[in-house]
């Protein structure tokens, strides 16, 4: 993802605003990737777990665009990306999802502030 988004912007750096902008295009066209595996094509195949949420290229195409979106959005429901609360800009357009929790590094341990760190001698 690095990569994609500095070939985007063509190693150069950019405002903050260019760069969100950048980095929305790029998340809509992995959604769209998405939304491809569920008719079989595109980028990405379905993992097993989730072949039962994949349907016919033709009955596809005989959808509406509500009920792609409705298909889409329950896949996603169902997938391991489900989320609680999102937080969505005041013109409308950005939504980002809320942190569930603060997330620690694997293996890390707190400590007293006590606890002495020096060696006995």
């Amino acid at each position: 993802m690095n990569n994609r988004l500095k070939v985007l912007l063509n190693w150069q750096p950019r405002k903050t605003n260019k760069l969100i902008e950048k980095i929305y295009e790029l998340i809509k066209v992995q959604l769209t990737d998405i939304r491809r595996s569920l008719y079989g094509t595109g980028n990405y195949m379905l993992n097993a777990k989730f072949s039962r949420s994949k349907i016919n290229k033709l009955s596809w195409s005989s959808k509406s665009e509500e009920e792609k979106h409705d298909i889409f959005m329950t896949f996603m429901m169902k997938s391991h990306l489900k989320f609680t609360t999102a937080v969505t800009s005041l013109d409308g357009m950005y939504t980002v999802l809320n942190a569930q929790n603060w997330q620690e590094k694997p293996n890390q341990k707190t400590r007293c502030r006590a606890t002495r760190t020096r060696r006995k001698n």
